[in-house]
This record gives structure tokens, C-alpha cells and sequence, in this order.
């Protein structure tokens, strides 16, 4: 917690466990950060009076999403910013977007840790896990979404996701359509304040 001055006054954290499926492979399981995040602020309430609070900032690692359903259920563990399994998907995406385009649009390389890869990596190995897949949210953009009930991410996440465009800071009709993820519904992006 931070004062009005902007000095901390309270700190609290959760252990949250990595499950290494097997070498390379590490996952967790979106309703942990969820229980967490409860936790940790059931921990400020105690030790705030509640009506002190003005705000609540959210942020988490990078590249990780929990992957929902049309019910916003979480449909597997979410694979972590730090899971190599998705090489070949790296290598497929840069084939169909060509070097031009992954540099004028996505502006930056297509690495193991990002998102589209890892939604590729569902599609071809787990297909009835990406049949109920409806949308995404990264590990900040989750628990904002439990805390608010609205979808949305900012741009430094957005682009992790090689799904945005950084020129117009909005979603790449043309990439999406590429990597046939139309199907997706994808939270609005909006700059932080």
C-alpha cells in the first residue's frame, strides 16, 4: 500500500508454485494469481481502514495469458512468459508474416515467451482445448478482469502478444487473419494512466 505522497506504508506477498510439466515447459494456473491477489488484498483491508483506499494498480509478468472460454472460465494452466515450447511455432509465424512485416507492424522479434505462438502451440497440440478457446487475458489483464468484470490490456502487454499492430497501437487485422485467430475475441487496449 502507498500513501498519498507515494511511500509505501504496507507490504504483502503470496507464493505462487511453477509447474514444470517437463524441462522447458513451465505453467500455473490463472485462478492462483487470482487467489492471491485476494488474498494479499484481504491483507491490506485489515490493515487500512477500507474507506482510505482510493485506488487499486494491478501489475504482473508479462506474457503469460489464462485462456478462457465463452464463460470466461479458465480453460488450462497458462503457459508461462518462460515456456520454450513453442519454437516451431516462433519459426511458422515468421514464414507466414514474412521478415517486413514483423518488423513494420509487430516491431519485434517472434519469441518463444509471447502469446501467439503459445496460441498456435494450442491449436495444433491441443485442439479441443483451442476449440473452446474465446479470448485471452495476460496475468495483470486476469485479475483486472476478475476485479472489474472488464476486458482490456495496455500497449506494452498488447504487443508481447505479436497480435498488435505498434504503429495505430491496436490490433493487426492483417496478422490476426494471417495466423487464423479471427476467431478470438480480443480486449480493448488502452494506454495506463
Amino acid at each position: 500500500a502507498i500513501n498519498w505522497l507515494g511511500h509505501e506504508v504496507h507490504s504483502f506477498s503470496e507464493q505462487i508454485c511453477v509447474d514444470t510439466v517437463r524441462p522447458g515447459w513451465n505453467e500455473q494456473h490463472p485462478e492462483q494469481w487470482w487467489e492471491a491477489s485476494c488474498s494479499v488484498l484481504e491483507k491490506i483491508t485489515v490493515s487500512i481502514d477500507p474507506q482510505k483506499i482510493k485506488a487499486i494498480g494491478v501489475s504482473g509478468q508479462m506474457h503469460s495469458p489464462a485462456f478462457l472460454d465463452a464463460h470466461d472460465k479458465v480453460i488450462r494452466p497458462s503457459i508461462l512468459w518462460n515456456d520454450g515450447r513453442t519454437s516451431q511455432q516462433c519459426d511458422q509465424i515468421n514464414q507466414l508474416l514474412g521478415s517486413s512485416k514483423v518488423r513494420n507492424i509487430i516491431g519485434n522479434p517472434i519469441l518463444e515467451g509471447f502469446t501467439a505462438p503459445k496460441l498456435l502451440w494450442l491449436k495444433q497440440h491441443e485442439e479441443k482445448h483451442f476449440d473452446r478457446l474465446k479470448s485471452f487475458l495476460i496475468a495483470k489483464d486476469y485479475v483486472a478482469f476478475k476485479l472489474t468484470g472488464e476486458k482490456f490490456t495496455e500497449p506494452s502487454d498488447a504487443s508481447g502478444t505479436v497480435l498488435m499492430d505498434i504503429n495505430s497501437l491496436d490490433w493487426s487485422a492483417e496478422v490476426i487473419g494471417r495466423l487464423s485467430l479471427h476467431n478470438l475475441f480480443l480486449p480493448e487496449i488502452k494506454k495506463s494512466t
